[in-house]
């Protein structure tokens, strides 16, 4: 097993694709210089009792001039800050140093946007409520040109915790509301949000009005800022997030070295933490230019998903490592504006916008056989998946997805613009231009969740909208002709090596595979 960024410093393929700028490894700032702007510990525990000095004194250094830098270290055995919601304003840096755990309030007072009033609320669908809007701001909110989070510390978010609500404590935690949102699909659950009752249960999506542990591109007032430009995340430990650990609009960005595991206690399991997101570039605004690369991630959903609600285009995601979660996906949102990048020709035609364009995937390690997810069903066991529906469609062009090992994974490789019964009026079309996957290797463990039959879905829209992916030297363990589900309008083409199974008119053959490396250390639970 190769040293990731030594792996990385020898990549000639690291660059974004589009642009063909080289990725490099953000480089630690040199430690402040101005006592006002380093910050020790006082607790090491998160006592909520410390929480309105902690979040004064650090938000009073981010807010100082004179403290470019500001750096939270410990103090002998306190090793801990708890805090509400911060502002990163870029070219701030905030450095979580190493043996510091930066703890989110467990209050969601202090989380809720300013005229909400349902952060933390039970029985709450933020999908189901087009004027309310999302309900709760996160930890870290990084905006402006270069803002930084870095560090070898580590943020944990608590949200298996029981929470704050109204000054009284709650019998749930934030992971407590995700979860009873699961089944708000099912019309005979009867155990719907009050807020969904004029929505079908069909289009009910079920998102808890839960903080996300960091959001570029937004203020912890909920003020969006689509100049935010060049954001860093690099070096941390992120753990149990109440939602998604990072999301962010960026015209420029560099994700790297992160360690996301949730839950962090092995007396949770990740079925628990449902929507719990690694990382997400595309929430709220374009994600453009940017790299994701050397993060080890095992959660409760997806590990990286592009969500092109707007665009996310010229982007590499490179020598990443997952454990649990709902593997490397693109999707649901595809639907896009124009004008992505300067290669964007179909931003204006009458095929729809473009949502996911010029992004480069490749060695990326998907092993299910880590920890039990606690009871996933196998739609949640992924590895290649690009997804969407005609509530977020769009057009999904030059996508590069190669040298990707799974290990027990249900859909090892999985193209759906079916993904769910949303819809809007008119609908938004997906439209998966051209998708390559080369060097895909699938193969089985000890299942430890149990038996695994893999499945292969290779579908399109409809005929003016099909599908068309490119296959070579694709192996997946254990699949059978019952298991590969395509139709008429999804376009295969195989490599010279293509894949140990039949599409359409191309027959199976014998791709070699590649040699894959389980050595990586994904974390899991202490």
């Amino acid at each position: 097993m190769a040293d990731c960024d030594s792996l990385a410093a020898s990549d000639a393929e690291l660059v974004l694709p589009y642009s063909k700028t080289a990725v490099t490894k953000p480089v630690l700032p040199a430690t402040p210089t101005n006592a006002a702007c380093i910050l020790s510990a006082a607790v090491s525990t998160p006592d909520e009792t410390q929480t309105t000095a902690d979040t004064a004194r650090i938000a009073s250094a981010l807010a100082n001039s004179a403290c470019p830098v500001v750096k939270l270290v410990t103090s002998g055995a306190n090793d801990a800050f708890i805090s509400g919601p911060l502002d990163v304003i870029g070219p701030k840096t905030l450095w979580v140093d190493s043996g510091v755990t930066l703890f989110a309030s467990i209050n969601a007072d202090l989380f809720a946007y300013s005229g909400r009033t349902s952060c933390g609320a039970q029985n709450y669908d933020e999908d189901c409520d087009s004027t309310g809007g999302t309900q709760c701001t996160a930890l870290i909110n990084m905006t402006g040109a270069g803002p930084q989070l870095v560090g070898a510390g580590t943020l944990d978010g608590q949200g298996g915790k029981h929470i704050i609500v109204g000054g009284t404590q709650q019998n749930y935690s934030w992971w407590d509301l995700s979860v009873a949102l699961r089944f708000d699909s099912d019309a005979d659950a009867g155990v719907n949000p009050s807020n969904c009752g004029s929505t079908p249960a069909s289009q009910r999506g079920g998102s808890a009005p839960n903080p996300q542990l960091i959001i570029g591109g937004a203020t912890s007032t909920g003020k969006s800022d689509k100049k935010t430009a060049n954001m860093v995340v690099s070096g941390l430990t992120l753990h149990n997030s109440p939602k998604f650990h990072i999301k962010f609009a960026s015209a420029g960005f560099t994700i790297w070295g992160n360690t996301i595991l949730t839950p962090s206690d092995p007396s949770f399991t990740p079925f628990m933490a449902r929507n719990t997101d690694g990382i997400d570039p595309g929430e709220g605004y374009l994600a453009t230019s940017g790299a994701v690369v050397c993060n080890m991630i095992s959660t409760g959903d997806d590990d990286i998903v592009l969500k092109g609600h707007y665009g996310v285009g010229d982007v590499v995601v490179a020598h990443n490592h997952f454990g649990t979660g709902h593997g490397m996906s693109i999707g649901s949102e595809t639907q896009g504006i124009p004008g992505l990048t300067t290669s964007d020709t179909a931003g204006s035609s009458t095929t729809g916008s473009v949502g996911i364009q010029d992004v480069d995937i490749y060695d990326i390690t998907i092993d299910g056989d880590t920890r039990s997810t606690g009871g996933a069903p196998g739609s949640d066991v992924n590895g290649v998946r690009v997804k969407s529906d005609t509530y977020r469609g769009g057009i999904v062009q030059n996508v590069t997805f190669h040298d990707i090992c799974t290990r027990d994974i249900v859909n090892p490789l999985m193209v759906n613009p079916h993904y769910s019964a949303k819809t809007t009026t008119p609908p938004l079309i997906p439209y998966f231009k051209s998708i390559a996957v080369n060097n895909l290797d699938s193969v089985l463990g000890s299942q430890i969740d149990g038996p695994v039959t893999p499945i292969v879905t290779l579908e399109g829209y409809d005929a003016a909208h099909p599908t068309n992916v490119a296959l070579n030297n694709v192996l997946i363990q254990a699949i059978t002709a019952a298991n590969v589900l395509t139709d008429t309008n999804t376009f295969v083409t195989f490599g010279v090596q293509g894949a140990n199974f039949a599409v359409g008119s191309n027959p199976a053959g014998n791709p070699p595979g590649i040699a894959c490396d389980w050595g990586w250390p994904v974390p899991t639970p202490k």
